[in-house]
């Protein structure tokens, strides 16, 4: 009794700087974890502002590819790799069945060599290809230009491109 009797304001004054120590310590972890969660919105904020902007872009390209096609400047066979390719990015209006031709047309002209590996075809090869590609453009031309013009007006007036307005 005489030790406990004689330390006792000694012990009670280290217990209290050991609390006094871990909550000093438990305030920082606190504050360090606010700081994550703080860092953690603003990184959510940016991926969505990215998205938001990757979204406009993939909807902006597939409605000037329409534009374009529609006004003659773009080879429908061009347009419908593009296309194809972008609404692979919206699925849902990809399998709208309004728009299968592209998939259609898409399958037929895939094995087309393009770029690089069509400057190296013989001319001979460019020419059969070639050929075989406008056969294509023809089968799909009226269903093709009538989903063109459908996709044009769906994503003219899509929300990604009405918030980007």
């Amino acid at each position: 009794m005489d030790f406990l009797e004689r330390y006792s304001i000694l012990i009670f004054i280290v217990l209290g700087a050991i609390v006094f120590g871990l909550s000093l310590y438990l305030g920082i972890i606190f504050s360090k974890l606010k700081g994550q969660k703080e860092l953690a919105k603003e990184l959510e904020f940016k991926l969505a502002q990215s998205q938001k902007e990757q979204d406009f872009y993939y909807a902006d390209s597939i409605l000037m590819l329409c534009k374009a096609t529609l006004q003659g400047q773009c080879d429908y066979s061009e347009a419908c790799i593009r296309i194809k390719k972008l609404l692979e990015y919206f699925p849902e209006i990809e399998a709208n069945e309004d728009f299968y031709v592209f998939q259609q047309m898409y399958q037929e002209i895939a094995g087309f060599a393009t770029h690089q590996e069509r400057l190296n075809l013989p001319k001979q090869e460019i020419f059969r290809q070639d050929q075989l590609r406008f056969k294509v453009e023809q089968k799909y031309e009226d269903k093709f230009m009538k989903s063109l013009k459908q996709l044009k007006d769906l994503f003219a007036k899509h929300e990604i491109i009405k918030a980007h307005s």
